[in-house]
């Protein structure tokens, strides 16, 4: 169990291997509260910062390691019950906002846009004993339309607002 700080002031304790993902908040586009949104949880904001929260679930699972998003900032997840990495063909058309998204892979239910190589991804994934399923070759990637689920219906992509710029 691991204590943390919701945005409201109050202590919690929760267990670590509720934590899907850790990221720092982004109070200007997402309008999100406190220091950092953690996904698994009833609440995702909390005062502490992301690599505190990060640390504490370390100390308790291994594999709960971090690649940079777009921007450049950590994402922390568990490597152990991610899926990569993911051909980009799911956001093909949308333009990102800051950064480059060089790779991505799935996180719980979402796919999480990051800027690390699809060979790092791999790497990582596979280090940490999830899902890793070797790159697809550029000159391949095309004969992918998108990413789909089994239901036919598109797998989301996390904090979308905060990666893309809308198509309207």
């Amino acid at each position: 169990m691991i204590k943390l700080t919701r945005f409201d002031a109050v202590v919690v304790e929760v267990k670590a291997e509720l934590i899907v993902r850790v990221r720092q908040t982004d109070t200007a586009v997402l309008k999100e509260h406190g220091n950092s949104r953690v996904d698994g949880l009833v609440v995702p904001f909390y005062m502490d910062l992301p690599q505190a929260i990060a640390d504490a679930v370390h100390a308790e699972i291994k594999t709960f390691t971090s690649l940079n998003q777009p921007g450049g900032k950590p994402v922390w997840f568990d490597g152990a019950k991610a899926s990569g990495p993911v051909p980009l063909t799911s956001v093909n058309g949308q333009r990102l906002k800051e950064g480059k998204a060089n790779s991505a892979l799935q996180i719980g239910n979402a796919i999480q846009l990051v800027n690390n190589s699809p060979q790092e991804v791999f790497k990582l994934i596979s280090d940490m004993g999830g899902n890793a399923e070797p790159p697809i070759d550029n000159s391949q990637i095309a004969k992918i339309q998108r990413l789909n689920k089994a239901d036919g219906i598109e797998t989301p992509l996390w904090d979308d607002a905060l990666y893309t710029v809308p198509t309207t």
